[in-house]
């Protein structure tokens, strides 16, 4: 992997989404984001802290979904990826696709993903 990916990281995201996901990882609850004062909060969702997401919406939910983990991954890890699906109502939509020794990024950029992943994906789609 050549130092120009730096470049276009974290490309497709923004600041505020990006301190979501710090304040999600931090706080351990799967909330929405929290503007750092009562009073914003109050304004953006009528309390004075970030509602949690209701993960029972996805009772309904029937698209099937292919979740990727990897030992190596610090923000998709197992422990959390089975709490995810624990936690929504229908979970025979969810599946998932283990892996060893990827990081986070490493699912689109590690040279051996269009062996170990892409393939996985695409049978996953037509399937």
């Amino acid at each position: 992997m050549g130092k120009s990916i730096y470049l276009y990281e974290p490309g497709g995201t923004s600041i505020q989404n990006m301190k979501h996901w710090i304040q999600i990882y931090n706080s351990k609850k799967l909330q929405k984001y929290d503007y750092g004062s009562k009073i914003k909060n109050k304004e953006h969702y009528g309390t004075e802290n970030p509602p949690l997401y209701d993960l029972t919406k996805f009772e309904n939910y029937s698209i099937p979904s292919l979740m990727t983990i990897s030992d190596k991954d610090p923000f998709s890890n197992y422990k959390d990826v089975l709490n995810f699906i624990e936690n929504i109502g229908n979970k025979s939509v969810a599946n998932i696709l283990r892996l060893s020794n990827y990081n986070h990024i490493d699912y689109f950029w590690a040279d051996s993903a269009i062996y170990e992943v892409f393939p996985k994906i695409i049978y996953f789609l037509i399937d």
